[in-house]
């Protein structure tokens, strides 16, 4: 992951970001006292942004917020997730740029939207 992004420029610590920042929000989940998919996916969300280390890491956290927003409204629609997640992603960001996780976002996004059995076939591509 670390050699993938490219844009701007090569940073070589994107995959140690995103992973300290979903590290941290299991961390938070785990200790979720209310085990219910709403609380934990809170408790997630916001260890995420606590933990969140540079743009991918800060993105990460915006796309667990989604899903988080999805569960507290009483869905457990994954199109709703994504579309949540991937509009609180894009607001994250200043000047958002193709060919970035938030284009890939999209792209998911998108598949998910079209139905179960494409998003899974992505999902497992």
């Amino acid at each position: 992951m670390n050699a993938l992004n490219v844009y701007p420029v090569p940073d070589g610590d994107t995959g140690t970001n995103m992973l300290h920042t979903i590290r941290t929000a299991l961390q938070h989940a785990e200790r979720s006292a209310d085990r219910g998919a709403a609380a934990v996916a809170a408790a997630a969300a916001h260890g995420a942004l606590m933990g969140a280390r540079g743009n991918s890491g800060v993105i990460l956290s915006q796309i667990l917020r989604g899903l988080k927003d999805a569960l507290a409204e009483g869905e457990v629609d994954l199109r709703s997730a994504f579309a949540k997640g991937s509009a609180h992603a894009m607001a994250a960001v200043t000047a958002p740029a193709p060919g970035t996780i938030l284009t890939a976002l999209a792209e998911i996004e998108t598949v998910v939207r079209r139905g179960r059995s494409e998003a899974v076939d992505v999902l497992q591509a």
